[in-house]
């Protein structure tokens, strides 16, 4: 019985020893790859957006009413086709308006000189006095009328402003207000220039009177004087004639309609918003790259989009521009980042895409056509070097390697390992150099 007591735990101890000597006898299961050869590249990516080269925005040349436009968004227009209309009414009649006083300063002009004042023309000119004074008095009135407008409209204006800051109107009620503001503001600039005319004419009318009765017989300076209107009226006929021929705006060169701001008829001041055109044949493709990124780059270095946008098809370009100034944007995860726009130009052809389109953009820092390439997953760092377990009769042996140029899954790699080499990926951190493997069939 003692004899059994003093076997049993010789046996278990016997058994253990045997057990960790077979489990360090064993060879470790690893995965390997194969060192390939192969194309490489290295680069920058960020999402980047298609643009148009020559972005078009059509705007109102006059005070006035628009016509409703007859171009839908996506339209394409030749070089010369109608794009906006305004009303001509009115400035066909401020036109004809202006030749009538032409003429009739004209005809004034070929009396001055021909006789000596007479009684009629002493009476003829009073009553050209008389006429002055009233239309003097009632452009002074247009005028009041038109400040009181005016000062309203900039009243409602700040009012609106006011509520639509509070939430109680719509941001469109508040655009209106300010409309309003615009159009109001204009009128009264046209009023007080119809009051300094006028006014103008009404001294003249008197200074005329009195010429006539003092029997000056300064006829040269009358005579210059109505030269002087006729240049006056000249040369707001001339503005009138500019505006009128640009009553029609028309497509500067063969494009698309890309965005409608103003569709219906509509009362618009100067310089609002119609509408977008440009060229969808030829895009360039913006990115915003991070600043130490974008430090890298010079322009002329090449350019690759991609992206479900474009169905696997990558296209190629080249860098054209690179801001000189970067701007802080907050990512998503909030973080602050100091970011630089850059642009590529490419065949619009090949793109086939339209504006603001979503693609992937790479501009490519290096590339390789034929290096030694690892993944990865392969490499480890030891002591300040990259190295690798390559696969030696059955031992896995730490190798140091060189490396060049990555693209994020693979790496070059320029001395230590070459083309056909095997070697572990993910290698296990408790592996050590000359442990016996074998290679796990996947």
């Amino acid at each position: 019985m003692k004899l059994r007591k003093l076997i049993l735990p010789g046996v278990a101890v016997l058994l253990i020893l045997a057990a960790v000597i077979w489990s360090s006898l064993r060879p470790t299961g690893v995965e390997s790859v194969v060192v390939t050869r192969g194309a490489i590249r290295s680069f920058v990516e960020e999402e980047g957006r298609t643009r148009v080269v020559d972005r078009f925005v059509i705007s109102a040349p006059v005070t006035g009413r628009m016509l409703r436009l007859t171009v839908k968004e996506g339209e394409r227009v030749a070089a010369g086709g109608l794009l906006v209309e305004m009303d001509r009414l009115a400035l066909d009649a401020r036109v004809i308006e202006a030749q009538s006083r032409i003429r009739s300063l004209a005809q004034r002009l070929s009396g001055v000189g021909k006789c000596r004042p007479k009684p009629e023309a002493i009476t003829r000119s009073k009553l050209l006095e008389e006429v002055a004074v009233n239309a003097w008095n009632a452009a002074k009135h247009a005028l009041a009328q038109a400040k009181a407008t005016a000062d309203q409209a900039s009243r409602d204006a700040a009012r609106a402003k006011d509520l639509a800051g509070k939430g109680t109107i719509s941001g469109s009620e508040e655009e209106e207000a300010r409309l309003a503001e615009r159009v109001a503001s204009e009128a009264l600039t046209a009023a007080e220039v119809q009051f300094r005319i006028r006014e103008i004419e009404k001294q003249i009318a008197k200074l005329a009177t009195k010429l006539l009765e003092d029997s000056a017989g300064d006829l040269d300076w009358e005579e210059h004087l109505y030269r002087e209107q006729m240049k006056e009226i000249r040369a707001g006929l001339a503005v009138l004639e500019d505006d009128l021929s640009r009553a029609r705006l028309i497509a500067p060169v063969d494009g698309v309609v890309l965005v409608l701001f103003q569709e219906s008829e509509a009362v618009l001041a100067a310089g609002t918003p119609i509408l977008e055109f440009g060229d969808v044949d030829r895009l360039e493709v913006e990115a915003d790259l991070l600043s130490e990124d974008a430090a890298r780059l010079t322009k002329g270095m090449k350019v690759v989009v991609a992206g479900r946008a474009l169905a696997g098809r990558e296209v190629e370009g080249r860098l054209t521009k690179v801001y000189p100034s970067a701007f802080r944007k907050i990512s998503s995860l909030g973080v602050e980042q100091q970011r630089v726009t850059v642009i590529a130009t490419f065949d619009g052809s090949k793109l086939k895409l339209g504006d603001r389109f979503r693609v992937d953009f790479k501009v490519i820092l290096e590339e390789r056509e034929d290096a030694v390439l690892v993944p990865e997953a392969a490499l480890f760092r030891e002591q300040g070097e990259w190295r690798a377990f390559r696969i030696e009769d059955g031992r896995a042996r730490v190798v140091a390697v060189k490396t060049g140029i990555r693209d994020g899954r693979k790496r070059e790699v320029l001395e230590g390992l070459s083309a056909g080499d095997r070697i572990l990926i993910h290698p296990d951190p408790a592996l050590s150099d000359g442990t016996r493997v074998t290679v796990l069939e996947k």
